[in-house]
């Protein structure tokens, strides 16, 4: 499925109606095929190899780290044939307000596009959700 950066941000305002974003980077994406989303977590999942150091590494720290090895694994991917998309697929690591029990909180996760929708990655548990209500997108860019 192919997806016009026009398409992605009116979909993301669906969901934030205030995100905005810079000059998209590409005109099109592919959406990643939902069944690929386990080895893709498997494969770049950095839960467990790196610790919190305040200043230092934080989640943004996290969410693009976890960014760079899924763009990297795409590309193994594509040079090995075993997956040719036309357009590489829509992940973006996200600056937002994570709403929890404790009030709001600055975070930093994975947003990624799959074939049945969107999904929040958090890098740091492998963990993904659908639940937008609990986490406000403030910072995009393509």
């Amino acid at each position: 499925m192919i997806l016009s950066s026009d398409q992605i941000l009116e979909e993301l305002q669906e969901i934030w109606p205030d995100f905005e974003w810079e000059i998209p980077k590409n005109p099109y994406f592919t959406a990643l095929p939902d069944e690929m989303l386990p080895d893709l977590i498997k494969v770049c999942s950095i839960k467990d190899k790196y610790h919190t150091i305040p200043g230092i590494w934080e989640c943004e720290n996290y969410s693009g780290k976890w960014q760079a090895n899924a763009e990297s694994y795409i590309y193994e991917l594509y040079i090995s044939g075993k997956w040719k998309p036309k357009y590489r697929p829509y992940f973006q690591d996200a600056f937002g307000k994570e709403h929890g029990l404790f009030g709001d909180t600055n975070h930093s996760k994975n947003l990624i596009r799959l074939e049945s929708g969107w999904v929040l990655f958090e890098p740091q548990t492998d963990q993904i959700s659908r639940d937008y209500k609990s986490f406000t997108l403030i910072v995009g860019e393509a």
